[in-house]
């Protein structure tokens, strides 16, 4: 039970990391919350 937990934590942070890349969204918008939302990606939302 214990493996399949962990399992499942790995595969939702690969989801995560997938859905990030597949959006394009660079890490520089986690550090600079503000340049990222003044940006054009802001229309996408």
């Amino acid at each position: 039970m214990r493996t399949l937990f962990r399992w499942t934590l790995d595969v939702s942070y690969m989801d995560i990391l997938v859905i990030l890349l597949v959006h394009g969204r660079p890490m520089a918008s986690f550090i600079q919350p503000k340049a990222f939302w003044q940006g054009s990606d802001a229309k996408a939302f």
